[in-house]
């Protein structure tokens, strides 16, 4: 009955909005550039206690630099996309390894090149536990210091994969004060319990209202912009929570024109769980974000 009806919403959604706006990547979209950017892995330390003891563990990011970034540079001047994985992935599904080559890396070294976007860093994570507290106590601090990031709201997005679409929901629900951008993609907020956003939409959607106005902000500090594949097992619980956030118009204005609205959401034509689904949704968030 869950299922149907969420399939039944899927279907209503694409009869309300035929056009489903978003820009594909074009055939050269990952082609190669010589103003290219490089891949680093960022290491910091977190405090773990296990039966009562505290240890320090070592945990890594893989990291985008942009082509130029001088690491002797004394202002900040960077805005940052920290970007979290899937369940059972690592941030190597993003970037393959330190000094490697993958399709994002590709993509953001021509966005750049463009002018697409500008003077982004971006932070492949692996967070554990309360996602929001080891990003905000055990990473930003550092990282964001030796890679002169402007240390403000406006200079910080928030996007995640499958899992990692979960964890962008609680940082959005715990940490606004610091981010004001948000891409989820493949996944709905898990703040009620697993795949709520699909069962209990109406008071997932709720709940997100009311934790916006208990960090004391409103409409016009965030903006969201989801992505989901056309096939795939996030779709309809995704889907629901998008439509019924969409009837909250106090805080959430639907719109494809940031500039007017602060959720968009796309259902991208032929693909899944998987990769493309990210790299479409990126492509188009990105730039209209900073």
């Amino acid at each position: 009955m869950v299922l149907a009806a969420s399939l039944m919403c899927i279907a209503a959604f694409a009869k309300d909005y035929p056009d489903n706006t978003y820009e594909d990547i074009p055939k050269d979209g990952y082609q190669f550039t010589e103003n290219a950017g490089k891949v680093i892995r960022y290491m910091y330390n977190m405090e773990v206690t296990r039966a009562g003891q505290k240890t320090n563990q070592k945990r890594s990011a893989l990291v985008y630099l942009p082509y130029g970034f001088d690491e002797n540079a004394t202002e900040d001047q960077y805005n940052v996309l920290y970007l979290h994985h899937g369940g059972g992935q690592s941030p190597e599904w993003f970037f393959t390894g330190e000094y490697s080559g993958s399709l994002l890396k590709s993509m953001l070294d021509r966005m750049t090149d463009q002018g697409k976007i500008h003077n982004l860093i971006v932070c492949a994570v692996s967070l554990s536990g309360s996602y929001y507290k080891e990003l905000q106590e055990n990473l930003m601090p550092g990282f964001e210091e030796k890679y002169h990031i402007i240390k403000d709201r406006e200079h910080r997005a928030f996007g995640g994969f499958s899992m990692g679409a979960m964890a962008t929901w609680s940082v959005f629900e715990h940490c606004l004060n610091d981010f004001a951008y948000f891409i989820p993609v493949s996944g709905d907020s898990w703040a009620l319990g697993g795949n709520q956003g699909g069962v209990m939409s109406q008071q997932t959607a709720k709940y997100l209202e009311r934790l916006v106005a208990l960090q004391g902000k409103t409409k016009d500090d965030f903006k969201i912009y989801a992505g989901c594949g056309e096939h795939e097992i996030a779709t309809p619980n995704l889907v629901p929570q998008i439509e019924e956030m969409k009837k909250l118009t106090d805080t959430f204005v639907y719109s494809e024109n940031f500039a007017t609205g602060n959720l968009y959401f796309i259902l991208c034509q032929g693909s899944g769980h998987d990769q493309t689904t990210v790299l479409r949704t990126l492509y188009n968030a990105l730039p209209k974000f900073f």
